[in-house]
C-alpha cells in the first residue's frame, strides 16, 4: 500500500565528496548575533567549499534557521552533490547537538522536500559522546518516516507526483561502530511499525474483504476473531450479522445498586 522504504546506510567520508543527488545540512539561528546564520556541526567541509559565503547565500534565499524550515541551494559544482538542502534546527544548542526531536522533525521535512531524488546524504550533527545514540536515532527515524507516502487506490500514474527518496546515506563519525549499526536496525524496525500503522489508518475498513492474498495484512495476524467475522456479500462489501456484533462487544460493568 505504500512506497517501499528507502535503503539506509552509514558513511564516514567527507560529505562534500559524496556523489548523491542532494546533500542535507543543518542551519542554526543566532539571536544574539542579529539573526546571523550558523551551519550546524557536520557541514564544516561544505561551508569551507563555499569560501565562507554559504550562510550569506542562504540568507539571501530567505533562510532564517527556524526549526523545520527547508531552503534549497544549487551548488554549481562547488561540491560533488548538485543540490544542498539546509534545514533549520533553531537556535544554536548549548550542547554538542540539538534535541533528538528537533533533528527528527527537521530530517523528515528535508527528506519530504526532496521527493523525486534517487539518493540523499544527511550531514547533520552527530556527536561523538554519550548523546550520540539518541541523536542518531532521531535522524534515522526522521529520514525513514519522512519518505512515507500512501500509495493505495492509485490505479493511474500521475506525471506531476514525485516518488519518495530511494536511498539515504547518513554521515557519522565512524560508520563501522557497532552501536551506530544497532541504531540503524532499531530505526528501521520502528519505521516499519509506524509505516504499517499509517497504512492501517489510511485504509478504509471496507477494504478488508477485498484483499484475499495468502497472507492478508489486515486484520493483523493477532486478530483472528475479526478476520473470521469479515465476510463478503455478492457486492464484495463486508457484512456483519447481529450475532457477530453481540459477540464482539465486551460485557458492560454492572452498577453497584
Amino acid at each position: 500500500m505504500t512506497h517501499p522504504a528507502p535503503s539506509l546506510s552509514l558513511v564516514d567520508s567527507d560529505p562534500a565528496e559524496l556523489a548523491v543527488d542532494a546533500l542535507v545540512i543543518g542551519l542554526h539561528s543566532q539571536p544574539d548575533e542579529d539573526g546571523a546564520l550558523l551551519p550546524a556541526a557536520g557541514a564544516e567541509s561544505i561551508a569551507a567549499a563555499f569560501d565562507g559565503r554559504l550562510t550569506a547565500t542562504l540568507a539571501l534565499l530567505g533562510a532564517t534557521g527556524a526549526p523545520g524550515e527547508v531552503t534549497k541551494l544549487a551548488t554549481l559544482g562547488t561540491v560533488a552533490a548538485p543540490l544542498i538542502v539546509a534545514v533549520g534546527l533553531g537556535d544554536e544548542p548549548p550542547g554538542s547537538a540539538p534535541a533528538p526531536e528537533t533533528l527528527r522533525r527537521g530530517t523528515g521535512a528535508a527528506v519530504r522536500a526532496l521527493a523525486g531524488s534517487e539518493s540523499v546524504a544527511l550531514a547533520l550533527p552527530v556527536p561523538d559522546d554519550a548523546d550520540a545514540p539518541a541523536v542518531l536515532r532521531g535522524i534515522l527515524e526522521g529520514a525513514l518516516l519522512g519518505s512515507y507516502r500512501f500509495a493505495g487506490y492509485k490505479t493511474k500514474p500521475q506525471p506531476g507526483r514525485r516518488e519518495p527518496v530511494k536511498a539515504l546515506q547518513v554521515v557519522v563519525p565512524d560508520a563501522a561502530d557497532a552501536a551506530a549499526g544497532s541504531e540503524v536496525a532499531r530505526g528501521e524496525a520502528v519505521a516499519r511499525a509506524v509505516r504499517l500503522t499509517r497504512d492501517w489508518v489510511n485504509t478504509p475498513r471496507t477494504s478488508c474483504a477485498r484483499r484475499r492474498s495468502p497472507t492478508p495484512w489486515w486484520p493483523p495476524p493477532r486478530a483472528p476473531a475479526w478476520r473470521s467475522r469479515c465476510s463478503t456479500s455478492s457486492s464484495s462489501r463486508p457484512v456483519a450479522t447481529a450475532a457477530s456484533w453481540r459477540s464482539a462487544r465486551a460485557p458492560r460493568p454492572r452498577r453497584g445498586w
